[in-house]
């Protein structure tokens, strides 16, 4: 989440970026909090492979609220602006299909960073 938002989505060298708290909370503290949790605290237990496809979980889930969101605040009930947190789940401009690529898409990339991160963890431990 972190190095995604920080090279791709944000501009890490503006003072926009640092002035927006629960940007630099959610995309840049939270990753290095929790890495640093995983380093320091889970010493003695190294997670496994099936701990990588957890990590999907919580970008599912926020799809599934901004397509909630949308089709049934937004669409139907009309009782909340039109608006997309990032660009690829812009279901205005990409419609499903697109939508639905990019989600896959930053899943796998997700999922990938994941088994990166337990081969990382688990090699530097065995070190």
């Amino acid at each position: 989440v972190g190095i995604v938002y920080c090279t791709l989505l944000g501009d890490f060298f503006s003072a926009e970026f640092w002035q927006d708290n629960n940007n630099v909370l959610v995309h840049f503290l939270t990753p290095l909090l929790y890495t640093a949790y995983v380093l320091i605290y889970r010493k003695n237990s190294l997670p496994e492979v099936k701990s990588a496809g957890w990590a999907l979980l919580p970008p599912v889930l926020y799809a599934c609220f901004v397509l909630t969101r949308h089709y049934v605040f937004v669409e139907r009930l009309h009782t909340v602006p039109r608006w997309f947190p990032y660009f690829f789940m812009d279901l205005d401009k990409l419609g499903f299909g697109g939508f639905a690529m990019w989600v896959a898409a930053m899943a796998a990339v997700i999922y990938l960073a994941g088994v990166l991160i337990l081969f990382f963890t688990n090699h530097i431990r065995r070190s």
